[in-house]
Parts: structure tokens; sequence; C-alpha cells
């Protein structure tokens, strides 16, 4: 089956800084750069002590997926989650981060 290509309609140049923009707003882009400026500015969210114990080691679909160095961490996060969460969103502008799991 041969596949038919179809001419795209082109009114004329597009600027760069506009394609670079709806691409970073697209749902899909825009969820990873979420979740990396929480990997990034994870110290800041938990304090710098906290972070050299616990791991943030991916957001996906509004949770954060923590790694604890040991069970007791993981108990006492329990107890933050809330905070946690709240100052995840607060750093991101908007409410998306929901949920806290542990690995």
């Amino acid at each position: 089956m041969a596949h038919r290509r179809t001419k795209a309609s082109v009114d004329g140049p597009t600027d760069i800084s506009v394609l670079l923009g709806r691409i970073l707003e697209s749902p899909e882009v825009k969820g990873h750069l979420d979740g990396a400026i929480l990997v990034q500015r994870w110290p800041e969210i938990v304090g710098a002590h906290v972070a050299a114990k616990v791991q943030l080691v991916d957001f996906h679909e509004g949770t954060l997926v923590l790694r604890c160095e040991s069970a007791a961490w993981r108990s006492e996060l329990k107890f933050a989650k809330k905070a946690i969460l709240e100052r995840s969103n607060a750093l991101l502008g908007k409410p998306i981060a929901q949920e806290i799991r542990f690995v």
C-alpha cells in the first residue's frame, strides 16, 4: 500500500520562538519539565538534610515517586506528605502534585 503525502498549507515562515513555545506548552513536554524542576529543586522542598536521605526519583501524572534511605525516613515522610505536596505545588505555581508513592 502506497503512502500518500499530503501537502501542508503554509502561510509563510513561522518564528522559531512560536514553534518552541507550542512544543514547551504541550502536555507531554510540560509534564517532563515540571518533573525536572521538582527533581532539581528537591532540596528546597524538603531541606538539604532530608534531601540527602530521600530522593525524588520521578514525577508522573501528579505523583511524586520517592526513594528513602530507610523505613524510618519513609514513615517520617508519610507524616509530612501534605506539606511536601503543598511546597511542590507552590514551587511549580500550580496544583498538579497530588500524591506521593514510595519505592
